[in-house]
C-alpha cells in the first residue's frame, strides 16, 4: 500500500481564484488528463542485454482530485526500440517497453497559474519483442513476452489557464522483471493537457 505525506500544504482560502497558483480553482482543477513526450534512458542491465540505453517515450495521464490539491491516476506509456540485436545474438524487428502505473501526487502552488506537483507509485512493465529467424523459406517472426514490477518518484512543473495546461516532467522508476533483470529508467520532457 502507497502511503503518500508531504509536509507542507498550501492553505484554502474562501476565493481559490485569487491564491498563488490557482487558476478558478485548485491548481489542476478536479479532473486533468494530459499527454506526454520524453527521453527515456535505461540503467546498465537494458543496454548489456538488449543494446539499448536510450530512446523515445509516449505517455498518457489522467488524475482526479481527491482532497484538495492531492490527486489519484493512472499512466500508461511505451517505448519502442527496432533492429535490436540482444546479447545472445538473437535478432530483434522491435522491442517495446510499456510502464501502466497508478500514482499518488500532491500539487503544490508557486505563483498564479504555476505548480509544482510531487508524487509517487506503483506500477505494472511489459516489454514485447518481435524476434526473427531467417530459416530455408525465408524470415519468420516470433512473439517474446516479459513482465516485471515497478515504482516511480516523480516532479512535474505545470503552467495553466483555466482549461488548459503545459510543463515539465521527470520520473525515476525503479522496475525489474520476473527474471531479476533491472528496467530501471529515468525520463524527462514535457507535457500538454486539459483541465475539468
Amino acid at each position: 500500500m502507497l502511503v503518500l505525506f508531504l509536509a507542507s500544504v498550501v492553505p484554502s482560502g474562501a476565493a481559490f481564484a485569487e491564491e498563488p497558483g490557482r487558476v478558478g480553482g485548485y491548481s489542476l482543477g478536479r479532473v486533468h488528463l494530459s499527454v506526454k513526450y520524453d527521453r527515456i534512458y535505461f540503467d546498465h542491465d537494458v543496454k548489456r542485454f538488449w543494446g539499448i540505453d536510450e530512446g523515445d517515450y509516449l505517455g498518457l495521464d489522467l488524475y482526479v482530485r481527491v482532497q484538495p490539491d492531492t490527486y489519484v491516476g493512472v499512466e500508461i506509456g511505451r517505448s519502442e526500440a527496432t533492429n535490436v540485436t540482444d546479447a545472445g545474438g538473437d535478432f530483434f524487428s522491435s522491442v517495446d517497453f510499456y510502464s501502466f502505473e497508478a500514482n499518488v501526487k500532491q500539487a503544490i502552488a508557486l505563483t498564479r497559474g504555476l505548480s509544482l506537483d510531487i508524487g509517487a507509485g506503483v506500477g505494472i512493465i511489459w516489454i514485447d519483442g518481435k524476434e526473427v529467424f531467417i530459416g530455408i523459406e525465408g524470415p519468420s517472426s516470433t512473439k517474446l513476452a516479459d513482465a516485471g514490477e515497478a515504482w516511480q518518484v516523480f516532479v512535474n512543473a505545470n503552467w495553466r489557464t483555466r482549461f488548459v495546461f503545459i510543463g515539465l516532467n521527470t520520473k525515476y522508476q525503479f522496475a525489474y522483471d520476473v527474471w531479476g533483470v533491472d528496467y530501471n529508467n529515468f525520463r524527462f520532457g514535457g507535457h500538454a493537457g486539459f483541465v475539468f
